[in-house]
Parts: structure tokens; C-alpha cells; sequence
């Protein structure tokens, strides 16, 4: 049902000119939606296993882009500068592991389509079948209230 609302609005850019990110997982996955939390969670290496109990394999596009630096502050609350850090602190205490970063979205989107449990971020217009776009909480990224655009 996601599918057919993500196919009825156009992929580009929206009226206001922000274009949306898209949070990915395989498309056989039972994971619908995500709390913004639980991306947070997620991706800071806080949450690791799935409600199946299965390990969840989070993607992160290189930093140099402009996706990972509008995911980095607006789902996760940090400067990709703070995001690193964050890493740093995490290595040096024995915290999570830092995710591994993928150079595209093109590479992140055929991950994902691959490995039932991998989660990225990718730019809305980047997506195709080959994988599930997730609604956070409860606001798919075609909408005007979704939170997470570059």
C-alpha cells in the first residue's frame, strides 16, 4: 500500500523545492515504518537487532554528500562533524560500531535489495523496486509532512 502512495506523487522535487530521503529496507522485510526514535536508535548503533530478533545492518552514504548531512542533522540530531565524534567517543569507550558506509545510493539501494536486514538512507528519486521505502513515524516521503529533505 506504501508502494501505490509513493507512486501517486511525483519524485522530484516538492513545492516547497526540498527534495525527500527516502529510508530503504529489503523488500521482503516485515518492517512497514519506523519511529523517528528507532532510525535514530538505528543509526547511531543503538537499536541492533530487529523485532525478529534479527541483526539489522545499517548503511550510511559517504559523508562528502549532501544526503548524509540532511539525514545526519535531521534524523539524528548531529553535524556530520558531531556525528563523527560521536564514533570516535563510541570506538574509544567500546560503544556500537560505526555502520558501514557505502560511496552511493546506487550501491546502498542494491545492499539493501540484497541483505534482508540492511536499512540506508537515499534520495526519494533514487528508488525502485528493488527496495521497500519505510514511513517514519506514520508519514511516508512523498507527503508534505515528512520530516527528512535535502
Amino acid at each position: 500500500m506504501l508502494l501505490c502512495l509513493f507512486l501517486a506523487v511525483p519524485r522530484s522535487a516538492l513545492a516547497d523545492g526540498t527534495r525527500p530521503i527516502a529510508v530503504v529496507v529489503h523488500p521482503d522485510s516485515s518492517v512497514k515504518e519506523l519511529s523517528q526514535a528507532d532510525l535514530r536508535n538505528i543509526f547511531l548503533g543503538q537499536k541492533k537487532q530487529w523485532s525478529s530478533g534479527e541483526p539489522i545492518v545499517p548503511l550510511y552514504l559517504v559523508p562528502t554528500s549532501e544526503v548524509s548531512a540532511a539525514f545526519s542533522q535531521k534524523a539524528l540530531g548531529k553535524s556530520l562533524e558531531d556525528l563523527e565524534k560521536y564514533w570516535i567517543d563510541e570506538r574509544i569507550r567500546g560503544g556500537a560500531k560505526k555502520p558501514r558506509t557505502v560511496p552511493t545510493s546506487a550501491t546502498a539501494r542494491k545492499l539493501v535489495g540484497s541483505l534482508p536486514n540492511a536499512i540506508a538512507y537515499v534520495p526519494l528519486a533514487d528508488v525502485d523496486g528493488t527496495v521497500r521505502v519505510l514511513a517514519i513515524d506514520g508519514v511516508v516521503p512523498s507527503s508534505g509532512g515528512y520530516r527528512l529533505r535535502y
